[in-house]
This record gives C-alpha cells, sequence and structure tokens, in this order.
C-alpha cells in the first residue's frame, strides 16, 4: 500500500460484531473501510455505487442473494477483486465460489496476520491482473520486473529498451542506446579476477551468477557496482527466440553487509545484547562458540557448562550428535531451517519450542557457522490443539444427525453428488436403497414422540450393523433412511435391503411394561443405468420405488423398473 493511496475496502458480512471487527482489523493495516453490507442485494449496490478496491465477502448472507451470487455480479460486471471470508468449507460451495474467480479464500476463525496478508495478495494480484492485461510476453517479463534493472535486446544483441532503474545503474539513458549493441552498454566483470565476462545472451537462460561467480557492473562513470541477473529468453509464435530479457539488480549494499556480518565481532555483541530469546552459535565440530543467558537457562544450566563444549555432550550428556538434529542439517543443506519440538528438562516435557537455524558463510562459501534462534510456542500449540479440536467438533456435529447418529442429510447428498459424478465420469456401478418405518406416525400418535425417537435408533443400530464398510448410510429425513452402494448392481443392493427389511423385524421396539413392537420397513431401490442419470433421478426412481412398496401392502422391497 502507498501512502498516495489508501486502499478501500467493502466488508459484506450479516453479523455485525464480526463485521466491526473485521473493519476495525483493516483500519489497523491502514486500510479504508469503505462500507459495510448484510445482503447480497446491498453489496452489489454499494458495490455500484462506491468503486471500492476489494470486497471482503461472507458466503451466508441476509436475503435471496447469497455471497457467491453477489461477487459472481460484482466480478463480471464492475471488476473488483472478491475475497471470501467464511466459516464454509464443504466442497459443494467451495466448488461455487472456485467459479467465481476469487482473489482470495480465508476460513474463520482467521489470525489477524492471516487476514492482512489474504487482502494484500489479492490487492497486488488484482493491480498486477490489471497491468498485464492484453500485454505481450516480453512486457510481461519487463512488468513483472519493473523494481530491477531491465534491458530488452533483439536476437542480433542490439538494445530495444531499458527501464530507469537500468539508466541509474549503467549511466546511459535509454534514448541513446535503443539500437546499440548491448556490450557496449553493458559491462560485466568478474569479482574475483576482474575479467570482464561476455555479455549475456538468449542462449543463457537462467541466472547470469548460478555458477557462484559473483559479478559487478562497471558504469559510464566507471563506478562499480555489484550484481545479481538473469537472462529471459523473448520466444515467437513458432517458439523460435527473438531476443533476450536480462534483468539485474545492484546488491552492493548487500555483499558489504554480508562481509560486516563475518568480520564485526562488535555487531555480533550488538546483535547478542539485543536478543531476549534463547540464542547461540555452533562451529563446525558442534561446539558452541557463543551463547546468551537465555538459552543456558532454557536447557537447565549454566553458561560456564555450555561455552566451547560440544552441544550433545554438554546438553545431553551423550557422545555422538543427536536424532534430526536441525543444526547438522543446517551444516549439510546450507540453508536456513525451522523445528518444532517438545522441550524436555531431565526427562520432563515442560512445554513446546521453535527452533530456527541460519548457516553463516565464509569467504570460501562454505558454511562456518550456524546460529540457533529458540522461541517458545507452548501457548500458540496449546490454542492449535484447541482450535483443532473445536473444529474437529464442528465438523463432526455438521454432518451427523444427532437423534440416530448417522450422516445427516447434507452430508448425504454431498456423498451421493461426488458418487454420481464418478459413475459418469468412469462408468462405474452405484446403486440407492431409500425406505421409511411403516406406520411410523401411528407410532408417534399413539406412543408418543419417544416412541418414535426409540424406533428411528433402533433402526439406524440396525443399519449400523448389517450395512457393507463401502456403504454409506444416513438419516435422510423424518423416519425415511438412505443407503448409498458405490461398485454395487441392482442385483446386489436388492439383497442387501432385503437383508436389512428382516433384520429391522428381528429388532422390535420395547415398550413400557416389557411390551414390544415389530418394525417393519418399505424399501425402494433404483440404480445408476444410464450417463444422463442425475442425483435427482436416482432419488426419485428410488423414492417412486418406496411408495410402490407402500401402495402393495407394506413390509417389503421394490426396485425401480420391476
Amino acid at each position: 500500500m502507498t501512502e498516495s493511496h489508501k486502499y478501500r475496502i467493502l466488508v459484506v458480512e450479516d453479523d455485525s460484531i464480526i463485521a466491526e471487527d473485521i473493519s476495525q482489523a483493516l483500519t489497523r493495516m491502514g486500510y479504508e473501510v469503505a462500507s459495510t453490507a448484510e445482503s447480497g442485494e446491498e453489496a452489489i449496490k454499494k458495490a455500484s455505487t462506491l468503486g471500492p478496491d476489494l470486497v471482503l465477502m461472507d458466503i451466508v448472507l441476509k436475503g435471496t442473494v447469497d455471497g457467491i451470487k453477489a461477487a459472481a455480479h460484482i466480478t463480471a460486471n464492475l471488476e473488483i477483486p472478491v475475497v471470501y471470508l467464511t466459516s464454509h468449507s464443504d466442497k459443494a460451495t467451495f466448488r461455487r465460489a472456485k467459479e467465481t474467480g476469487p482473489f482470495g479464500y480465508l476460513m474463520k476463525p482467521y489470525e489477524e496476520r492471516d487476514l492482512g496478508a489474504t487482502v494484500e495478495m489479492a490487492i497486488y494480484k488484482h493491480a498486477l491482473e490489471s497491468k498485464l492485461k492484453g500485454k505481450e510476453q516480453w512486457l510481461t517479463i519487463i512488468l513483472k520486473s519493473m523494481g530491477d534493472g531491465v534491458i530488452v535486446s533483439d536476437k542480433e544483441g542490439n538494445v530495444g529498451f531499458m527501464n530507469p532503474a537500468s539508466e541509474s545503474m549503467t549511466g546511459f539513458k535509454a534514448r541513446e542506446c535503443i539500437g546499440r549493441p548491448q556490450n557496449e552498454i553493458l559491462a560485466i566483470y568478474d569479482e574475483e579476477t576482474d575479467k570482464r565476462l561476455p555479455e549475456p545472451s538468449a542462449t543463457d537462460m537462467g541466472g547470469f551468477s548460478d555458477d557462484g561467480t559473483s559479478v559487478y557492473i562497471r558504469n559510464r562513470q566507471g563506478n562499480e557496482i555489484s550484481i545479481d541477473g538473469s537472462v529471459y529468453p523473448i520466444k515467437g509464435e513458432m517458439g523460435e527466440i527473438t531476443g533476450s530479457i536480462f534483468v539485474f539488480r545492484d546488491v552492493t549494499e548487500k555483499r558489504r553487509a554480508q562481509q560486516m556480518l563475518e568480520k564485526s565481532e562488535r555487531f555480533l555483541n550488538t546483535i547478542f545484547d539485543s536478543i531476549y530469546d534463547p540464542f547461540c552459535i555452533f562451529d563446525r565440530n558442534f561446539n558452541i562458540v557463543r551463547a546468551n543467558e537465555s538459552y543456558a537457562k532454557l536447557k537447565a544450566t549454566s553458561l560456564d557448562e555450555l561455552m566451547d563444549r560440544r552441544c550433545y555432550e554438554a546438553i545431553e550428556g551423550s557422545d555422538c550428535i543427536c536424532d534430526s538434529c536441525i543444526v547438522q542439517r543446517t551444516f549439510a543443506e546450507a540453508k536456513p531451517n525451522t523445528k518444532e519440538k517438545p522441550h524436555i528438562v531431565q526427562g520432563v516435557t515442560t512445554g513446546w519450542v521453535e527452533i530456527f537455524t541460519y548457516p553463516i558463510f565464509d569467504e570460501d562459501g562454505e558454511v562456518s557457522h550456524v546460529i540457533e534462534y529458540t522461541r517458545d510456542i507452548t501457548e500458540r500449540k496449546r490454542s492449535d490443539e484447541e482450535r483443532k479440536t473445536l473444529i474437529e467438533e464442528l465438523e463432526y456435529l455438521s454432518t451427523v444427525d444427532p437423534l440416530s447418529g448417522l450422516l445427516n442429510r447434507r452430508a448425504l447428498m454431498d456423498f451421493i453428488n461426488s458418487e454420481v459424478d464418478r459413475a459418469q465420469r468412469y462408468g462405474r456401478k452405484l446403486s440407492l436403497i431409500l425406505c421409511d418405518v411403516d406406520n411410523f406416525k401411528e407410532i408417534n400418535d399413539t406412543l408418543g414422540h419417544s416412541a418414535g425417537d426409540e424406533a428411528i435408533r433402533a433402526v439406524s443400530n440396525v443399519f449400523r450393523e448389517v450395512v457393507r464398510r463401502a456403504d454409506v448410510v444416513g438419516r435422510y429425513g423424518g423416519d425415511e433412511f438412505m443407503v448409498v452402494m458405490p461398485e454395487t448392481s441392482s442385483k446386489g443392493a436388492e439383497e442387501m435391503a432385503g437383508r436389512l427389511l428382516e433384520a429391522v423385524k428381528k429388532h422390535p421396539l420395547k415398550l413400557a411394561k416389557r411390551a414390544k413392537r415389530t418394525l417393519t420397513l418399505s424399501i425402494g431401490v433404483s440404480s445408476f443405468s444410464d450417463k444422463s442419470d442425475t442425483v435427482d433421478i436416482l432419488i426419485t426412481k428410488a423414492d417412486a420405488a418406496l411408495y410402490d412398496s407402500k401402495r402393495a401392502g407394506r413390509d417389503r422391497v421394490t426396485v425401480d423398473g420391476d
């Protein structure tokens, strides 16, 4: 975000408290909340009149237009980027949301930093896509690299374009360089030998110093500027190379800072004095060469006991490197690493820590030392576990019918939709059993609703025992049950329906004073028979067969088409 432009965001959320929380968070990040909306209709209207830079959109809203429909309208007609901020993560909702081309999808609950990162990335992505629209391939690469120096040349090596950053570094103006050979403008030298290197060409695609060579350019004024650079080919319609783009950046200060870090003991002492968390440095032999008091306290020992001793000897009392040692991995890989682990002191786990390691390179490019920084994440881990448990509980409650303990209708529909899609795509077998409890209304009316509930539970228990592992059973609604049977023919489904019919009759409903009532079912069976069959068709056929069973006297199985 720039100071000259404060991005304006429309917040669409039907919960006023959540909308206010989001608005306050955005304000803290430096954004302007253009307005809030509680319905899809209001969101469309305000987006049209206010013209915000971004819309944060909840999916479930008041009114007849949900967040996905509103987002589709806003994206298609107003070209305003939309980020979904919702607690809905089921496949069907996500599939619908994805079709609207959102610039982000953030699940509630969220961390404020995640919200900030998502908003910033969405604004950046939308701005970038707007700039790149309709441009050719070479212009796309240039616009992606405008912060660096960019020189575009044709296949003969003559300059066709220079951006301001390349003008600043080379000392040449673009207007005087167009048409001139690139090697007259860009002189690249090996920092170690001071020998001039060939100018980059389209056939040198990739990093110009990927082999580890440090290079610099000598500009028009004779100044030396250390650079990193890459060459990208420009290709014609037939894939032929028509030119090249050289992208380079000034890394003089970066290299100078690296040298200062390696050589300046005073700088290192300043770092140590400013760090509160546990911090230490290891040499190649795993000796602890520097450490702070926080590190000694973390290891339940003193600095005197740690300094100039191998870490595994001083801390673990071992004669070899610990398993999965992150310091050893950093020496081997020559790159930063992170690791989370329980913090154990004298055999007792006291919490969790997160360890960060960073390599320090010598003048030959070898890792000479490794810095280890440790952070206590016990509270974060506890919060993560509590959040995970809550999410698991909510996910369970959102898919399970509380009375029967079976899948609820929504979960059933999600499963059967995916199975019908698979059957249509791969020609797989698929059958459906739909049934209800005979005379269930009479049970409720004469014996009471508690007896009706007990009948639902009794039938549910039988279904759980009888159906196969591969089958999915759930309560479709009221006294209706559904069994989805992948890879099952009509004959196989009919046999299973018969087993369910008989099993239910063997488990009568227990009533007061040891009385019992035999339960029976009316069952309909349908099967996927044609690629044009849909979920609705499959259910309709099973439902029709079920009612044929009822009309024929109940307590029976009817297969669609018989």
